[in-house]
């Protein structure tokens, strides 16, 4: 009984850490992002990554124009 104990509670902190890592996976407006330019990259839904010089790694996420 305590090893299931312990092998549940192990799989709850890992399922934690999993979900944690998926909830930031997105970025908000005007949040850093990766990606090419123009692309979605890591940005939340309706949103592009803008970089202002295109070979920088990271840049900037905005909502679609129109």
């Amino acid at each position: 009984m305590r090893f299931f104990a312990i092998f549940l509670s192990l799989f709850v902190v890992v399922a934690l850490f999993i979900g944690k890592s998926q909830i930031e996976a997105c970025v908000g407006h005007d949040g850093a992002c990766t990606g090419d330019n123009g692309s979605q990259g890591n940005c939340c839904g309706g949103m592009l990554c803008q970089k202002n010089n295109p070979s920088w790694r990271e840049g900037r996420c905005y909502y679609r124009p129109g």
